[in-house]
């Protein structure tokens, strides 16, 4: 079963490692891993490869950083290797018909959310932004609309109180190891059937900017907590306190700009007049 793999955060790298793993044992054969370019980050602007990157580098897959998708030359790559599948975890374009159309069976998307619910580029953080009590994993099958495929599988999890989007994107990713396997040995054998999505129910998420982050410290949101372990670790939730800027950190933590991180009772200690509480 030849695969060709999109992704690039660490819930792509999860669901990466594990597939690697079963081509040991001789199940899969991943033929190109597809991330994105590496960023510049950090104030001496190195640079920062994407975690799927990191992954099949330490593996030795072989593996490519397109600054486009689109490009005629990449779709010929892609036929070339006659892959069967396309999986993609959380690589952030949407992918185009042509390159859709290469794969015999199909390419898949293992997406963060119930879906039709939370569609979009930060179905984790929506969730528990918006205080839900369960999430999950959707497999389908990708059409050129985002996130608008036919579903193949779906796993339903709980919403820890505690959760941060990093939290529960690793739990998601875990579950989405198994799910992609099970999904992939159907649907190469055809005894799969695809599930159309309601659209009349879905909801859509917003690619996330670091001003999304920002709060008025002395006028709070009304779900602080929620928004603090939504945005962590990015964007982060932040405020401007005497000119410097002030980090929320889940469970009750602070970090002044300039500082390490504190407890919330230490810092207020040290500044009365701060009066969030969370």
């Amino acid at each position: 079963m030849k695969i060709v793999f999109f992704g690039a955060p660490e819930f792509g790298a999860i669901i990466l490692q594990t597939l690697y793993g079963q081509q040991l044992v001789g199940e899969y054969s991943i033929d190109l891993v597809v991330t994105t370019p590496d960023k510049l980050s950090g104030r001496g602007q190195q640079t920062t490869p994407s975690e799927v990157k990191k992954t099949a580098v330490r593996f030795k897959l072989p593996v490519v950083t397109p600054d486009s998708i689109k490009d005629a030359k990449f779709a010929r790559q892609l036929k070339q290797l006659e892959p069967d599948f396309i999986v993609l975890a959380s690589y952030g374009k949407l992918i185009p018909k042509e390159i859709l159309s290469i794969p015999k069976k199909g390419p898949l998307n293992v997406h963060p959310s119930l879906l039709p619910k939370y569609r979009g580029a930060s179905p984790i953080a929506t969730a528990i932004l918006d205080g839900e009590k369960s999430t999950g994993i959707t497999i389908m099958k990708m059409n050129e609309k985002m996130d608008e495929g036919d579903i193949l599988g779906v796993v339903k999890i709980r919403i820890s109180p505690k959760d941060t989007s990093d939290t529960l994107s690793i739990k998601l990713a875990n579950v989405a190891t198994r799910l992609i396997h099970y999904v992939l040995h159907l649907a190469a054998a055809d005894k799969i059937r695809p599930k159309p999505q309601d659209n009349r129910k879905a909801t859509y998420t917003k690619l996330l900017k670091k001003a999304d982050g920002y709060i008025e410290w002395k006028k709070p949101p009304t779900n602080l907590g929620a928004a603090i372990r939504a945005y962590y670790p990015w964007p982060g939730v932040w405020t401007r306190y005497k000119g410097k800027i002030l980090k929320l950190l889940p469970e009750g933590g602070v970090q002044l700009e300039g500082k390490e991180p504190t407890g919330l009772k230490e810092f207020k200690a040290g500044h009365p007049d701060f009066i969030l509480d969370w």
